[in-house]
């Protein structure tokens, strides 16, 4: 089991598939989570194009904090955070929601 700011296999085939495309017509061999995305030729322009592309692979905001990002396992984690506090905000929210309704069923 993962835990919560962990990567799920599902995110690192995501992320690892993503940059294969970016990277893989250069310099065709296998990703691993602990290469440095400088070493597989990846500028800053195009890990911002990989991380947009995650994103909607994923279905989750591209508003990932890049601090500290050196390695596909960094970007990986950097995703998972990201889920996490997306799943934690709609999970707010419905329980928001939840208590809107028990309310107006109360006073209605």
């Amino acid at each position: 089991m993962t835990g919560e700011n962990e990567p799920s296999e599902r995110v690192e085939q995501v992320v690892i598939e993503e940059l294969e495309r970016v990277v893989s017509p250069r310099e065709p061999r296998p990703i691993r989570t602990t290469q440095r995305l400088a070493d597989l030729g990846m500028s800053s322009i195009d890990v911002l194009r990989v991380v947009s592309k995650i994103a909607v692979a994923l279905g989750t905001t591209s508003d990932v904090s890049m601090s500290g990002v050196t390695t596909v396992g960094d970007l990986c984690r950097a995703f998972a955070r990201t889920g996490s506090a997306v799943r934690a905000e709609e999970e707010r929210l419905q329980a928001s929601a939840n208590r809107a309704a028990r309310r107006l069923r109360a006073g209605g």
